[in-house]
């Protein structure tokens, strides 16, 4: 009985053992029949006695003779290649391109192109036509119509590369130069050039400005030239009071600019226009002794007002001179002297003042008393209290 058993025992262990070992064959036999195509990709299946089958498997799960069959997995989808090329233009300078692709595998075709290229068909095709390509349109431009022409010749490498990848059954999607540069020479010598552009552009505009400027020279001077005749004409017509308006003018116009100037401006003692006046009277005042009893006598008296002011700046005695012709000659003649102080030369400058006049009783300007020891010393003088009207010329002369 003990014997029995355990006979039954082995028997039953080894239909276990023979089960177990049964159905291990039957999953890798089963597993070893099916194969998967995942999305985006395609399968093409090699027989051992018939070769590359000529369909195309689909996404999804299949089953294959295992031994028999192999299958071979694409990826369809659109991949990017890049590649550079140094290429010659037709002016012979040497030009570096980025070209970028994008490929995918003609599905229909896959067979082929496993019996033609294998699996890494786009490693094998691609960069060798995109520099031929590449190579053979750049040939046909100078190196500046690249960039002036970019477009075109973008558009005859993508033309030329689509038609070179359909002979191996690839289709590309897109087709772009992404970078274009030149040579370190070439990109000096066009440096070169737009300066050399750039100056003579500069010269252009300097030559038609001196033109320019020539003409409106010429203008002017026709202009200045037609008005000296007119002055010309109308002084031998009318005499010389137009010439002493533009001197009186001239006048007022230095002055105004001069009285917005804190500096001091002297002029010479001899014949000068800028103050309105005879220029030789003028002449003859710097000269005189300013202070004698002549003083407002002889070439002078054509002044029409001054005023002398006994008071001293840094050791100086100083004269106001200008054209107050309202106060009327009854100022004008009277004699002005100062006290204890001789003059024997002097110098001139100019400046420019505005005075109010203070008014009296009557609507006339006040004066000083005659006589006493004021501003002015011995005789008739205007003292501070009835300055004149308005200076459109001051003449500072200092005695030292």
């Amino acid at each position: 009985m003990a014997a029995g058993g355990g006979q039954a025992a082995f028997s039953f262990l080894t239909n276990i053992a023979r089960t177990a070992v049964g159905l291990g064959v039957s999953a890798s036999l089963l597993s070893a029949s099916l194969y998967t195509v995942d999305g985006g990709q395609r399968a093409v299946l090699f027989d051992r006695f018939r070769g590359v089958l000529d369909e195309t498997v689909g996404e999804g799960t299949h089953f294959l003779v295992p031994w028999l069959q192999k299958p071979y997995i694409f990826d369809i989808r659109t991949r990017p290649h890049t590649f550079t090329s140094n290429s010659g233009t037709k002016d012979l300078q040497m030009v570096n391109l980025t070209l970028r692709l994008l490929s995918r595998p003609d599905v229909p075709m896959l067979p082929t192109i496993f019996k033609s290229l294998g699996t890494e068909y786009d490693e094998k095709v691609l960069p060798s036509i995109g520099n031929e390509v590449l190579k053979a349109v750049v040939a046909q431009f100078n190196a500046d119509q690249l960039l002036t022409e970019r477009p075109h010749v973008s558009a005859l490498v993508r033309d030329a590369l689509i038609r070179r990848a359909r002979d191996f059954n690839i289709v590309l999607d897109d087709v772009a130069i992404t970078h274009l540069s030149y040579g370190s020479e070439f990109s000096i010598a066009v440096e070169k050039k737009q300066v050399a552009q750039q100056e003579a552009e500069r010269s252009k505009f300097l030559v038609a400005r001196a033109e320019q400027e020539r003409r409106a020279a010429v203008i002017r001077a026709e202009g200045e030239s037609e008005a000296a005749k007119l002055i010309s004409d109308a002084t031998a017509a009318v005499g010389t009071g137009i010439l002493e308006l533009r001197r009186i003018e001239a006048a007022r116009e230095i002055a105004s600019t001069l009285s917005k100037s804190p500096n001091v401006v002297y002029l010479p003692g001899g014949n000068n226009m800028l103050l309105g006046l005879n220029p030789t009277g003028l002449g003859q005042v710097c000269t005189h002794n300013l202070f004698s009893e002549d003083f407002l006598r002889g070439p002078v008296s054509m002044v029409d007002w001054l005023e002398i002011e006994n008071k001293r700046q840094d050791g100086r005695t100083r004269l106001y001179l200008g054209s107050v012709s309202r106060l009327g000659d009854e100022v004008v003649g009277e004699e002005l002297t100062l006290r204890s102080v001789e003059v024997s030369s002097c110098q001139v400058l100019i400046s420019l003042g505005k005075y109010k006049e203070m008014v009296g009783k009557g609507g006339r300007p006040r004066r000083r008393k005659r006589g006493g020891e004021g501003d002015f010393g011995q005789g008739r003088g205007l003292g501070n209290s009835a300055l004149c009207y308005d200076y459109f010329t001051v003449v500072l002369a200092y005695a030292s």
